[in-house]
């Protein structure tokens, strides 16, 4: 294609046709300003996107340090590197990524908090995904389930006046609703204070 057209009409790099042959892949995609082609962010997603899903987060945080040019990432750029950290248990790089997000005026939606504050929990970060659950809940509108595992994992490390404070806030907010579920995990925690 790169000699039949000079400079070519369209190259775009199609990681499925290279069957796990990432170096040439990434040859490819390189080799796109030589031919006058400017690789886009969704480009740049998609190699990331098959690197990081073949446990080649190295090469693929070596891509995302290399886009320039006028590319820049976007939020499925940092959720893709941050949930490919997280997988190979770099929950702080994991983190970071999520931050360069934020810094960089993306929104993440709430399924995108809800991993961050998961994953945190998971490594014993209880007080980060507090503190990243309190930035959430200023941003998004919250489900119950959002409120009850920041809830849980707050009980289950003994800080049960920071659970019974959560509570205090939502009753504030009028558009909380307590669903039967939650109203009874809040007594069982006010029982066992």
């Amino acid at each position: 294609m790169k000699t039949e057209h000079n400079p070519p009409r369209r190259l775009a790099v199609n990681l499925g046709s290279f069957k796990g042959k990432f170096k040439e892949a990434m040859d490819v995609f390189r080799s796109m300003h030589d031919h006058r082609c400017s690789p886009d962010t969704l480009s740049f997603n998609n190699l990331i996107d098959q690197l990081c899903q073949n446990g080649l987060l190295g090469e693929a945080e070596e891509l995302y340090v290399g886009m320039g040019g006028g590319v820049s990432p976007d939020e499925y750029t940092y959720v893709l590197l941050m949930y490919a950290c997280f997988k190979v248990n770099r929950i702080d790089d994991g983190v970071s990524y999520f931050r360069k997000m934020v810094e960089a005026g993306s929104r993440p939606n709430l399924a995108v908090y809800n991993r961050l504050v998961d994953e945190l929990v998971k490594a014993g970060k209880v007080d980060e995904a507090k503190s990243f659950y309190d930035t959430m809940v200023k941003k998004l509108k919250m489900d119950d389930a959002s409120y009850k595992f920041m809830m849980k994992a707050l009980s289950d490390v003994g800080k049960l006046d920071d659970v019974l404070k959560m509570v205090d806030e939502m009753l504030d907010e009028e558009s909380s609703d307590f669903n039967e579920e939650l109203q009874e995990f809040v007594k069982k925690c006010r029982e066992r204070r």
